[in-house]
């Protein structure tokens, strides 16, 4: 689409800023690489080059015009231009997993949700060019995360069962982004039973997972742990203030919801340090990359859940829902109702508890509708 090259700009510097640099190298090489429209792709390098340039990289923004340089040369046959460009291209360190997989990744944690769907549409398409890169079960896998991400559940249930299904033919750690998102799917459907058999397989496998999908693996037990009504157990499988262990930043970039829950559950866990900390990486995160929506509405959230701030959990709901994450903002509606009441406002809690479960139902999330419902009904409504 047109917005092609911004929607790879705001996907590199997320992972840069999230320490995914040697990822967001290889795709930026794999984006300019030079060729016969290098004079094009000199445009399109600096571009990127703009829209990188404050991420936390490593020198990722630095690289870019190097990159533009080298696709320059390529279009003078006499300097060899290609042949040097690869000569002169740093090597990188090797990606976690397949490289397309961060790609659509990246696109869905920034909302790009069309883009990234384009992506796994064309590698569908042109599935001989990707060699051992490629496994429809990943695929099935990936686009499952796609579809939950916009709150589209039964589709990505749907999708998650085909992973599955193909996992038989293709390695087993293939099947691991299905199983989360099943488990989390099961979680918000509350069948707890089939979200702790599929966490429990994924956990057998842990030696042969990628780490990035080992936090995917943490935010699906942890949510698991805050539905059975274990919050302390929730927050500490993510952070820990006594012993200084925190999540991995990818979390929170990817989990739109996470700093929010974490807060919250820290809260009634009585767990101060923690929900500050979560809070602040939201925040930290969200910073670094100001052209995300989702991402400053997961730091408005958070921010909202640990001060009662009814203004900030009303940007994050619009923020959210703007980024085409209606279950996100369900639950910052569902947050801006608790503090609306506090303040004995309960017909504007009512108000705010019927667009949450508005959102709920459109997307078939039992559990969260359930809640929704529960709290209408102490508040005298009855559907």
């Amino acid at each position: 689409g047109d917005d092609a090259p911004g929607a790879l700009a705001r996907a590199l510097r997320l992972l840069a800023a999230v320490g995914r640099a040697a990822e967001a190298c290889r795709l930026l090489d794999i984006a300019v690489r030079p060729g016969p429209g290098a004079v094009a792709e000199s445009r399109r390098v600096l571009e990127l080059a703009r829209g990188l340039r404050g991420a936390d990289g490593h020198g990722l923004s630095a690289v870019v015009p190097d990159r533009a340089s080298a696709a320059r040369d390529a279009c003078r046959p006499d300097h060899g231009g290609q042949d040097r460009a690869a000569l002169d291209r740093p090597r990188r360190a090797p990606a976690d997993g397949p490289l397309w997989t961060w790609l659509v990744r990246a696109l869905v944690a920034v909302d790009h949700f069309d883009e990234a769907e384009a992506v796994l549409t064309a590698l569908g398409e042109e599935t001989d060019r990707f060699g051992e890169d490629w496994s429809a079960s990943l695929w099935h896998g990936h686009r499952a995360e796609l579809m939950a991400a916009a709150g589209r559940l039964e589709e990505a249930r749907a999708e998650a069962e085909s992973s599955l299904r193909l996992a038989e033919r293709s390695s087993s750690a293939h099947a691991v982004p299905a199983r989360l998102v099943l488990a989390r799917i099961s979680t918000q459907c509350d069948d707890l039973a089939t979200a702790s058999e599929q966490l429990r397989r994924v956990e057998h496998m842990v030696p042969r997972v990628p780490a990035a999908d080992r936090t995917r693996l943490d935010w699906a037990l942890a949510q698991f742990h805050a539905a059975s009504g274990r919050p302390a157990m929730m927050v500490r499988t993510l952070i820990d203030a006594e012993v200084r262990t925190s999540p991995d930043p990818l979390l929170f970039a990817e989990a739109h919801t996470a700093a929010a829950t974490l807060v919250r559950q820290a809260r009634q866990a009585g767990l101060g340090a923690e929900a500050e900390q979560a809070a602040a990486f939201a925040r930290h995160i969200a910073e670094r990359n100001p052209g995300v929506r989702s991402l400053r509405g997961g730091a408005e959230h958070a921010e909202g859940v640990l001060r009662d701030d009814a203004t900030a959990l009303h940007r994050a709901a619009e923020l959210h829902r703007l980024a085409g994450r209606p279950l996100a903002a369900g639950n910052a509606l569902e947050d801006a109702a608790r503090v609306e009441r506090g303040t004995g406002d309960g017909s504007r809690a009512v108000q705010l508890l019927e667009s949450a479960l508005d959102l709920y139902l459109d997307c078939g999330a039992t559990r969260d509708t359930a809640r929704a419902q529960k709290k209408l009904r102490r508040l005298g409504v009855h559907h």
